[in-house]
C-alpha cells in the first residue's frame, strides 16, 4: 500500500524505511526510493459527462486524454514519472461534479484538475480552486467567467465564447447584413453568446433582435418574432434537439434566413439531417474552436500520427482530436515546470511563453493572463460541405 509520501511495506517495510533515513542523514549519497509518492505517478483528474445528455461527447473526449497521455508516457513521462490520469462521470450535473472533484482532490491527491466540462459545472469548481489550492487546466467551456483573469488557479486553452460570438457576427456584417436575430438557450451558455454578440452588433451598426428558446413550446412563438422583425440573418445559441424541430418550424413557413451558428448546435449535423428530408437552408456559416481534421496543421499531423501508432483501429474524430490536444498541450506545460506542488504549478505555467500547440496562434501566460487560444476558425456549409472562410 502506498500513502503520499510514505512508504508502508509492514515491519520489514519501516526497516528498511529507517535504513533509508539512516542514509539520507549518514551516507555519503543522496538517495529517493523511486517507489515513494514525490517520484510516483503524476495524478491528473477529470470530471466530465460519461453518461448524460452530452455523454457521447464526454467519452470521446476521455479517448483523445487516454491516447495524449499514453503517448506522454512512452516519450518519458513528465520529468521521468508517468502520467496517470482519473477520470469520474458527472453526467453533467453540478452536484456529482462538486462531488468528483473534491474526491479528486482529498482522496486521489491528484496533482492537477483537467479539462472539467460544461458551463454549469465549471462555474461551481472554479470558486473552489482557490479552497482546495488545486490549479484547473482547460475547463470546457467558453463561457466568459473562465477568462476574466481573476482565478491565479485556472488556466484556458479554448477560445471563449466571447470570441466565437464577435467572429460570427463580423462575418455575418462583412456578408452584408444589417438586421439580425440571435435565438439563444437562456442559460449562462446562452446569455454569454448573446450578450457579445449583441455588442459587436451594435458596434458595427446592425439592428438586433432576441429571443429566449428554452423548450419547444416556445419554437412558433419565436419564428413568428423573427418574421415580424424582418430578420434576414440569425445566430443560433440552442442544442441540437431545438435546432432541427426550430428549423423544421421556419421551413414549414417558408422561412430561410441565413444561419450563423455556435459550435455546440451542431449546425452541420442539423442541415445534413433535414436534406435529407428535402429540407434545405443554403446560406449557413459556423464557428470552431479548433480546425478541421482534413486541413494542414501541425497538431493534426500529431494526431494522426499517434492515432496510428497507439490506436491504429480508431478512425479520426473531431472530438478524440480535441481531447488529444488539449491533453498533449498540458503535457508540454507540465513538462516546462520545475516544482509539482500545486503553487509550484501555477507558477511554472505562468512562465509559460510561445508555446506551439501546432496552430497558427501560440500560447503564452503571465500572472495576469491565464487566457490561451482565442483564434476562431470560420467555415460555411456549402453543398453538405465545410469549407474554410476565405478559401
Amino acid at each position: 500500500m502506498k500513502k503520499e509520501g510514505i512508504c508502508v511495506f509492514g515491519l520489514k517495510g519501516r526497516i528498511v524505511g529507517w535504513m533509508v533515513v539512516v542514509l539520507l542523514v549518514f551516507g555519503p549519497f543522496s538517495f529517493t526510493p523511486a517507489f515513494c509518492g514525490a517520484q510516483g505517478k503524476l495524478k491528473v483528474g477529470t470530471s466530465l459527462d460519461l453518461s448524460g445528455f452530452y455523454g457521447a461527447v464526454g467519452r470521446k473526449l476521455l479517448s483523445g486524454f487516454n491516447l495524449a497521455f499514453r503517448e506522454i508516457n512512452a516519450t518519458g513521462g513528465v520529468r521521468g514519472r508517468e502520467v496517470e490520469l482519473i477520470s469520474y462521470d458527472d453526467g453533467y450535473e453540478v452536484s456529482r461534479s462538486i462531488r468528483n472533484v473534491d474526491k479528486l482532490v482529498l482522496q486521489d491527491r491528484v496533482s492537477v484538475l483537467f479539462a472539467t466540462m460544461g458551463t454549469p459545472p465549471n462555474v461551481s469548481i472554479m470558486s473552489r480552486l482557490s479552497v482546495l489550492r488545486i490549479p484547473l487546466f482547460f475547463p470546457i467551456s467558453g463561457g466568459v467567467f473562465l477568462y476574466s483573469g481573476s482565478q491565479r488557479y485556472l488556466f484556458t486553452f479554448l477560445p471563449a465564447y466571447r470570441d466565437e460570438s464577435q467572429a460570427l457576427i463580423r462575418l455575418m456584417e462583412k456578408d452584408g447584413y444589417k438586421r439580425m436575430g440571435v435565438v439563444y438557450l437562456p442559460n449562462q451558455y446562452g446569455w454569454d453568446c448573446k450578450i457579445f454578440a449583441k455588442r459587436k452588433a451594435l458596434a458595427l451598426g446592425l439592428k438586433v433582435s432576441t429571443f429566449p428558446l428554452g423548450h419547444e413550446g416556445k419554437i412558433a412563438s419565436v419564428v413568428e418574432g423573427l418574421r415580424a422583425n424582418k430578420v434576414k440573418a440569425l445566430y443560433l445559441v440552442i442544442p441540437y434537439k431545438f435546432l432541427v424541430p426550430f428549423l423544421k418550424a421556419m421551413d414549414a413557413q417558408g422561412y430561410h434566413p441565413a444561419l450563423y451558428a455556435e459550435y455546440y448546435c451542431r449546425l452541420p449535423q442539423a442541415l445534413q439531417a433535414l436534406e435529407t428530408q428535402g429540407i434545405v437552408f443554403k446560406r449557413a456559416a459556423m464557428g470552431r474552436f479548433l480546425p478541421m481534421l482534413h486541413e494542414n496543421y501541425p497538431c493534426i499531423s500529431w494526431y494522426r500520427e499517434a492515432l496510428q501508432k497507439y490506436a491504429p483501429d480508431e478512425s479520426p474524430d473531431p472530438a478524440v482530436f480535441m481531447g488529444y490536444l488539449m491533453a498533449r498541450t498540458l503535457g508540454q506545460i507540465l513538462r516546462q515546470v520545475r516544482s509539482m506542488d500545486s503553487w509550484g504549478i501555477v507558477k511554472g505555467a505562468e512562465s509559460v511563453k510561445g508555446l506551439d500547440v501546432g496552430l497558427p496562434e501560440k500560447i503564452s501566460y503571465s500572472p495576469m493572463d491565464h487566457v490561451g487560444l482565442t483564434k476562431v476558425f470560420l467555415y460555411r456549409y456549402t453543398n453538405g460541405v465545410l469549407i474554410p472562410v476565405g478559401k
